[in-house]
């Protein structure tokens, strides 16, 4: 299985300023030349749901292109639906219905496909029984569009919802959770009965809450929901006919539902305002879009995409969707925009470096797709827009090409090309010394089983400059670490020991800088791995439970920890991280499994029965995927042989020779174990987690399986032999 890890970072977008021109306005693309896939799969769905949204809404290809993207998650809410998965189930839904325009939908402009009613359907028959009115509501209003008894039944449910709150809370709640239900429904099918309907309730909400007492007093403290929603009542619903490109409309609504205090939404009122003036120019859009964003930046997005046909000529409206898009990772339309800001001005260096940055940003993803062949193109179109941009402005573009390269190193990397990413490597070294360029080149060294020649790379990467010392801090830990394990392997332990040492200082004074959660996990795991290597069992294990509380959400800490244990023989600490994996959502299904590979190849080697957690989970699985063939492997379900022979790619060589020798080792097969380890390591699948393992089975043998725990009290424990089971 592939290590979880990031590319490199990109720069953060720079903002837009703006200006007005005149001239003709472009002419819409309604027949657009669109090739369609043949299908949609799991690598290709967020690139083709990106160009998706490129597509003009009346443009005649956008149908298909719809129905094509619809068929991909109708398929992934069928299984949901079958395994019971809440959360990915109303996921699924609001995925399908943001395939739909919101002003096509408000205006009758097109209705839900035949596939999209079936979910709302399905979705609805779910969740009824538990009365859960989130749920359904948005499901009967798609099906309003078609069924007026759906209508009725909307109808029906609100009112229970509101019996149900003013019985178990009191009066003051009537109307609370129907506001609630109906804004999800306004977010999924924001038709004009919907958000006619929503503003309706609003009004019934906000007289039940006026009947409470002054709204003046509750407007100054400010210190409960009634006094919110009094507040925010109106720009709610403003907000709704914003993102259906009714201005006029939002104007009208906010007026209506705004309290009459003085200064209570003045601004948002000014704004809109300015926006429907004959005499609006390009500055009101955008200060409106700047104010909506903090708050949701797809209705953000949309009031700048409304102003293009007014603003045709004008950078600073497409610099404001290429922002935007941006910040909600639509990259293809992010580049069109900057694309068309850049054409508009083209002498400004801003535009330039933001077109850049989308550049990037669609290569680096493209790469985490695994689709090379991509990436290779979109450099060479990126290289090119660099020479022939930094010719015209006469300057260099920034960021450089140096973290390009460095990306197209990583995904050669991922995908055993080594030697293609150290060339690519060098490439980024060239236009600037990245530390994480470095520390790369030395990872590699160290695998390929060169820890001296890795160690020589290291001591150059001290010398590079850093940005601030915080930065140098972060290094000087990754550096010192990834040396001492080199130094290690190269049988110098006293340095390497040293150097470990270092390591630990670096990370603790690290830890004391007040990092976000994400960062803390990683620090923390590395810290432990180098307390591990130093001989401190119990420290280690303390820090890689610390790694997991600091961020439990990040699903990467759950892979890293439960191989590391599995690779030096820790079956019960295994477990306990297995077990904590298990409970969390964040970690799918795919990262679930090949962690339950790991537990389970662990207990068969220490001769005990596996966890049944762990069996359950295989067992369970459904469909085609790859991971699902290696769990009938695993299960004695499906022969090696068959799989080796439909096996074409290294990638999944590496782990069906790692999970077969896996189970040889179980079995007291040592020989036949270690010629399938080799296997592992001749496809230079570095980046596997199976890879490591396989090398250090081959360079220190199989570990010892530790039945009972480390012993956490002691300062550092010594397992006693009777804790231990050695393979055969």
């Amino acid at each position: 299985m592939r290590k979880l890890s990031v590319l490199a970072g990109l720069l953060l977008l720079q903002a837009c300023r703006p200006a007005i021109q005149q001239g003709k306005p472009p002419k819409h693309p309604l027949h657009l030349r669109i090739r369609l896939p043949s299908r949609i799969t799991d690598k290709t769905f967020t690139l083709h749901r990106q160009r998706y949204w490129t597509v003009p809404p009346r443009a005649q290809a956008r149908a298909p292109y719809r129905l094509l993207l619809l068929r991909y998650i109708h398929a992934k809410f069928t299984h949901a639906i079958e395994d019971g998965r809440s959360r990915e189930i109303s996921a699924r839904f609001a995925q399908a219905a943001k395939l739909y325009d919101p002003a096509a939908v408000h205006d009758g402009a097109v209705k839900p496909d035949r596939l999209f009613l079936e979910m709302a359907a399905r979705l609805r028959a779910f969740f009824s029984p538990s009365g859960d009115e989130q749920q359904v509501v948005p499901a009967l209003a798609v099906e309003m569009e078609v069924q007026s008894s759906a209508g009725t039944q909307l109808l029906d449910v609100l009112s229970w919802t509101d019996r149900v709150a003013e019985l178990t809370i009191g009066p003051s709640a009537l109307y609370s959770r129907s506001v609630q239900a109906l804004e999800e429904a306004a977010g999924v099918w924001p038709s004009r009965k919907i958000i006619a309907l929503l503003e309706a309730y609003y009004r019934k909400r906000v007289d039940v809450l006026a009947r409470q007492g002054p709204v003046a007093a509750l407007l100054r403290h400010r210190r409960s929901q009634e006094a919110e929603l009094l507040l925010h009542a109106g720009y709610r619903i403003a907000r709704h006919y914003l993102a259906v490109d009714r201005p006029e409309a939002a104007l009208d609504a906010f007026k209506r539902l705004s309290p009459r205090e003085p200064g209570s939404g003045a601004a948002l009122r000014r704004l809109l305002e300015n926006v429907i003036s004959p005499a609006a120019n390009i500055e009101d859009f955008i200060r409106l879009a700047e104010y909506v964003e903090d708050r949701d930046k797809a209705v953000a997005l949309r009031i700048c995409r409304h102003a293009v046909p007014r603003f045709f000529n004008e950078p600073r409206v497409q610099a404001c969707i290429g922002r935007l898009a941006a910040e909600i990772n639509n990259v293809h339309l992010a580049i069109r925009a900057y694309e068309q800001a850049f054409r508009l001005a083209p002498a400004s260096p801003r535009y330039a470096e933001a077109l850049a940055i989308q550049y990037q940003r669609r290569l680096f993803n493209s790469i985490g797709r695994e689709q090379l062949d991509d990436s290779f193109r979109y450099l060479k179109q990126l290289e090119h827009y660099y020479a022939v941009t930094e010719r015209r402005l006469g300057k260099a573009l920034k960021p450089t090409l140096a973290r390009v390269y460095f990306g197209m190193a990583h995904g050669l990397y991922n995908a055993g090309r080594v030697k293609t990413a150290q060339e690519m490597l060098a490439r980024s070294l060239k236009h600037e010394p990245l530390p994480e360029a470095v520390v790369q080149l030395a990872t590699i060294e160290k695998k390929a089983g060169n820890p001296q020649d890795a160690v020589k790379i290291l001591d150059k990467a001290e010398t590079l400059g850093m940005h601030s010392a915080t930065e140098r801090i972060y290094w000087q830990a990754r550096i010192d670490t990834l040396r001492g394990h080199a130094l290690m392997a190269a049988a110098n332990e006293q340095s390497g020991r040293e150097a470990l040492r270092r390591a630990v200082s670096a990370w603790d004074l690290w830890l004391r800088m007040g990092l976000r959660r994400q960062a803390k996990a990683e620090a923390l795991l590395r810290r432990a791995k180098a307390l591990y290597a130093l001989g401190d069992q119990a420290a280690a294990m303390d820090g890689l439970d610390a790694a997991i509380d600091a961020d439990p959400t990040r699903k990467e800490t759950y892979a890293d920890v439960i191989a590391w244990l599995t690779n030096h023989g820790h079956l019960p600490e295994a477990l306990d991280a297995y077990h904590r994996a298990l409970g969390r959502e964040e970690v799918g299904e795919y990262l679930k499994t090949y962690c339950t590979f790991w537990v389970i190849g662990l207990a068969r080697r220490a001769n005990v029965s596996p966890d049944p957690l762990a069996l359950n989970h295989l067992r369970n699985l459904r469909g085609g995927s790859w991971y699902v063939k290696l769990a009938q492997m695993v299960l004695g379900k499906a022969s090696f042989a068959d799989l080796e022979q439909a096996t074409k790619t290294d990638s999944r060589r590496a782990e069906l020779y790692f999970y077969r020798a896996d189970q040889l080792l179980a079995d007291g097969k040592i020989e036949p174990a270690r010629s399938l380890w080799k296997k592992v390591i001749d496809t230079k699948m570095m980046a596997f987690f199976e890879y490591d393992m396989a090398a250090r089975n081959l360079l220190l043998g199989p570990p010892k399986v530790r039945a009972r725990p480390v012993d956490r009290t002691a300062a550092r424990p010594s397992p006693s032999s009777e804790d231990d089971v050695q393979e055969q």
